[in-house]
């Protein structure tokens, strides 16, 4: 095993330690949250399939109107990493 994926494990063993990850494919820790891919104003919520079929970044209003939902294959929402 590498050093990397020792790493990543270590961060996702703690995340599950911490109840940020579920293992039901709809959260996903980030070290930074990145900017809603649809308004390009507000910081993203969940990164997941829009209605219109393409995956994006968005923010809780645009998630409403645009995402099909969350889950595997849907959406995964995003948790900022608290180190």
């Amino acid at each position: 095993m590498s050093s990397k994926s020792k790493l990543s494990r270590s961060k996702y063993l703690s995340d599950v330690a911490c109840g940020l990850a579920k293992g039901d494919g709809t959260v996903v820790v980030m070290d930074s949250i990145p900017i809603c891919d649809c308004c390009q104003k507000n910081p993203a919520f969940m990164d997941g399939k829009t209605k219109m079929g393409s995956w994006a970044y968005m923010c809780v209003s645009c998630s409403a109107v645009f995402s099909i939902g969350l889950g595997v294959g849907k959406g995964q929402q995003l948790v900022l990493r608290s180190e």
